[in-house]
């Protein structure tokens, strides 16, 4: 049996009224490709997402057909509980 963690957006309480989340995550995608050493990750969607320079050590060594969650300006690879900063190009 395989568990997921799915990291939750944090919401904002103002009195009793609860504002939208704080980020917008996507799950259900995965990696389609890991191009440039890991500079570049393309999704089964072709969404196509630059990698924060800091982050490529880790990005370069995810697999394709990782499940993985987009949450604003990060991906979390779901297979293995890493998070990378992201700039969407395409």
């Amino acid at each position: 049996m395989k568990i997921r963690l799915v990291p939750l957006c944090a919401v904002a309480v103002i009195g009793a009224i609860a504002t939208t989340p704080a980020c917008a995550c996507d799950d259900g995608h995965w990696i389609q490709e890991v191009l440039a050493d890991g500079q570049i990750l393309k999704l089964e969607d072709g969404s196509m997402w630059k990698i924060d320079p800091t982050d490529t050590p880790t990005s370069s060594l995810w697999l394709a057909v990782s499940d993985v969650i987009v949450c604003d300006d990060e991906i979390v690879n779901v297979d293995d509980g890493e998070k990378v900063q992201v700039t969407r190009i395409r």
